[in-house]
């Protein structure tokens, strides 16, 4: 391919680099293509093991760290556990990580290793919240904008103490649990919007039928369809969802709900 333009080539090469699997195999083609292809595995990182974590940890205190560590967007952490320093590393280097993909469990210790990533604004929170209590004030997440709950919903809550700047909010809705089996709490979802900032643009909440209808005998889905779809049309913030169209792919979602939201709103000028 040596009659074609290196930039052409590069092109060709990043474009067949798209799957993961792919991209390792021609990361070992030749050194040129090694690197172009090694600093777009890094966008998007996974740690799903502590040594992971630690080969992560490595490669950031390596010769090649600043040229993968502005690569960084997403970091989505499994069960692992987080070295000391590891988040001062993270908010050092990578200057452009904008998104931190979490367990519920770890909430709260994983938020004390990131006390000065101030520039995450996406925050995804994996998991049953139940047990997850944010009523104080969490000052190193005050720029979190997008927040995401795909799993549950918080009921326990304040927007306004513990992310101030949010703007767009999505959940799962779930039958909730209570001493005397499961019951629908749909006006947890007048809650929400009561609670949300006067900077809200969209609530997105994804709710599965299936879970309803099982959790809750006699429950009526016709009856919670009919809610759902005047919380809709109240609010024009609100996107309703089914929980099966829920993406991995966060980014797609929030566009989505955007897109709504601007339909909406051409629809009422």
């Amino acid at each position: 391919m040596d009659q074609f333009p290196v930039e052409l080539v590069e092109k060709i090469f990043k474009l067949a680099a798209c799957e993961i699997h792919t991209a390792i195999s021609l990361a070992r083609v030749s050194k040129p293509v090694n690197s172009w292809i090694i600093p777009s595995l890094y966008t998007s990182i996974h740690l799903r093991s502590d040594t992971d974590t630690m080969l992560l940890q490595r490669t950031l205190h390596g010769s090649s760290a600043m040229v993968l560590a502005p690569k960084i967007k997403t970091i989505s952490f499994g069960f692992v556990h987080v070295p000391p320093g590891f988040g001062e590393l993270l908010s050092q280097i990578c200057t452009n990580l904008y998104h931190v993909n979490l367990s519920h469990h770890d909430l709260s210790d994983m938020m004390k290793s990131f006390r000065t990533l101030n520039r995450v604004q996406w925050l995804t929170v994996q998991g049953q919240l139940r047990i997850v209590e944010l009523y104080h004030p969490i000052p190193y997440l005050g720029n979190v904008t997008h927040l995401h709950f795909p799993e549950d919903s918080p009921y326990h809550f304040h927007f306004q103490d513990s992310f101030p700047s949010v703007t767009h909010f999505s959940c799962a809705y779930r039958p909730a649990a209570t001493s005397s089996g499961y019951k629908l709490r749909p006006g947890f979802l007048k809650q929400v919007l009561a609670k949300s900032n006067p900077g809200m643009q969209v609530i997105v909440v994804h709710v599965s039928l299936e879970w309803v209808l099982q959790s809750v005998p006699g429950a009526g889905d016709d009856e919670m369809l009919a809610y759902l779809e005047r919380l809709e049309k109240e609010d024009k913030r609100v996107v309703v969802r089914p929980y099966e169209d829920l993406e991995d792919d966060v980014e797609a979602m929030w566009n989505y709900a955007d897109g709504v939201i601007a339909k909406k709103e051409t629809s009422l000028q």
